[in-house]
Protein backbone atom coordinates (compact mmCIF):
# COMPACT_ATOMS: atom_id res chain seq x y z
CA UNK A 1 0.00 0.00 0.00
CA UNK A 2 1.42 3.38 -0.91
CA UNK A 3 1.92 6.13 1.65
CA UNK A 4 -0.44 8.43 -0.30
CA UNK A 5 -3.22 5.84 -0.01
CA UNK A 6 -2.56 5.47 3.76
CA UNK A 7 -2.80 9.24 4.21
CA UNK A 8 -6.18 9.30 2.44
CA UNK A 9 -7.48 6.46 4.59
CA UNK A 10 -6.33 8.06 7.84
CA UNK A 11 -7.66 11.46 6.73
CA UNK A 12 -11.01 9.94 5.81
CA UNK A 13 -11.30 8.08 9.11
CA UNK A 14 -10.45 11.24 11.08
CA UNK A 15 -13.07 13.15 9.06
CA UNK A 16 -15.65 10.46 9.74
CA UNK A 17 -14.72 10.48 13.40
CA UNK A 18 -15.27 14.24 13.69
CA UNK A 19 -18.54 14.02 11.75
CA UNK A 20 -19.76 11.23 14.03
CA UNK A 21 -19.01 13.29 17.14
CA UNK A 22 -20.41 16.64 15.96
CA UNK A 23 -23.58 16.07 17.98
CA UNK A 24 -21.46 15.87 21.12
CA UNK A 25 -19.76 19.20 20.45
CA UNK A 26 -23.00 21.13 19.98
CA UNK A 27 -24.16 22.23 23.41
CA UNK A 28 -21.52 20.12 25.14
CA UNK A 29 -20.01 21.45 28.34
CA UNK A 30 -17.82 19.64 30.80
CA UNK A 31 -20.04 20.50 33.76
CA UNK A 32 -23.21 19.33 31.99
CA UNK A 33 -21.62 15.96 31.34
CA UNK A 34 -20.40 15.69 34.96
CA UNK A 35 -23.92 16.54 36.16
CA UNK A 36 -25.42 13.89 33.86
CA UNK A 37 -22.93 11.23 34.98
CA UNK A 38 -23.47 12.14 38.64
CA UNK A 39 -27.22 11.71 38.16
CA UNK A 40 -26.70 8.30 36.56
CA UNK A 41 -24.56 7.13 39.49
CA UNK A 42 -27.04 8.41 42.08
CA UNK A 43 -29.95 6.84 40.20
CA UNK A 44 -28.19 3.46 40.08
CA UNK A 45 -27.26 3.64 43.78
CA UNK A 46 -30.83 4.54 44.78
CA UNK A 47 -32.22 1.73 42.64
CA UNK A 48 -29.78 -0.80 44.14
CA UNK A 49 -30.57 0.45 47.67
CA UNK A 50 -34.33 0.28 46.99
CA UNK A 51 -34.71 4.01 47.64
CA UNK A 52 -32.77 4.12 50.92
CA UNK A 53 -30.68 7.30 50.87
CA UNK A 54 -28.42 6.09 53.69
CA UNK A 55 -27.59 2.85 51.90
CA UNK A 56 -27.16 4.63 48.55
CA UNK A 57 -24.78 7.18 50.11
CA UNK A 58 -22.76 4.38 51.68
CA UNK A 59 -22.59 2.59 48.30
CA UNK A 60 -21.34 5.80 46.66
CA UNK A 61 -18.58 6.10 49.28
CA UNK A 62 -20.01 9.07 51.14
CA UNK A 63 -19.40 9.31 54.86
CA UNK A 64 -23.00 10.18 55.69
CA UNK A 65 -26.32 10.49 53.93
CA UNK A 66 -26.65 14.26 54.37
CA UNK A 67 -24.44 15.03 51.38
CA UNK A 68 -26.60 12.86 49.15
CA UNK A 69 -29.80 14.42 50.52
CA UNK A 70 -28.37 17.87 49.73
CA UNK A 71 -27.53 16.79 46.18
CA UNK A 72 -31.03 15.37 45.69
CA UNK A 73 -32.70 18.51 47.04
CA UNK A 74 -30.61 20.94 44.98
CA UNK A 75 -29.02 19.48 41.84
CA UNK A 76 -31.03 16.32 41.16
CA UNK A 77 -34.63 17.10 42.05
CA UNK A 78 -35.88 14.75 39.33
CA UNK A 79 -34.48 11.82 41.35
CA UNK A 80 -36.41 12.70 44.53
CA UNK A 81 -39.34 10.36 43.74
CA UNK A 82 -36.89 7.42 43.73
CA UNK A 83 -36.08 7.80 47.41
CA UNK A 84 -38.15 6.36 50.21
CA UNK A 85 -39.98 8.79 52.44
CA UNK A 86 -37.83 9.97 55.35
CA UNK A 87 -39.03 8.57 58.64
CA UNK A 88 -40.07 11.03 61.28
CA UNK A 89 -37.84 11.02 64.32
CA UNK A 90 -39.14 9.91 67.66
CA UNK A 91 -39.68 12.57 70.26
CA UNK A 92 -37.98 12.25 73.57
CA UNK A 93 -40.04 10.86 76.41
CA UNK A 94 -37.88 12.74 78.88
CA UNK A 95 -39.16 16.27 79.45
CA UNK A 96 -36.62 19.03 79.60
CA UNK A 97 -36.34 20.52 83.06
CA UNK A 98 -37.44 24.09 83.31
CA UNK A 99 -34.71 26.41 84.38
CA UNK A 100 -35.32 27.81 87.79
CA UNK A 101 -33.17 30.86 87.35
CA UNK A 102 -35.27 34.05 87.57
CA UNK A 103 -33.52 35.57 84.58
CA UNK A 104 -34.50 32.67 82.29
CA UNK A 105 -37.95 32.22 83.82
CA UNK A 106 -39.04 35.76 83.05
CA UNK A 107 -37.27 36.76 79.86
CA UNK A 108 -39.44 39.82 79.21
CA UNK A 109 -38.00 41.71 82.16
CA UNK A 110 -34.56 43.15 81.90
CA UNK A 111 -32.15 42.10 84.64
CA UNK A 112 -31.97 44.60 87.50
CA UNK A 113 -28.70 46.54 87.66
CA UNK A 114 -26.55 46.00 90.71
CA UNK A 115 -25.90 49.09 92.84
Amino acid sequence: MSSNMEEKISFRSAEEHHRAHDHVRQGFTFFDEIHRYEALLIEKALRDAQGSVSHAARALGMKNHQALVFMLNTRHKVLLPMRTQPKSRRQSIIKKKLRRNKFYANTQQAPTPKS
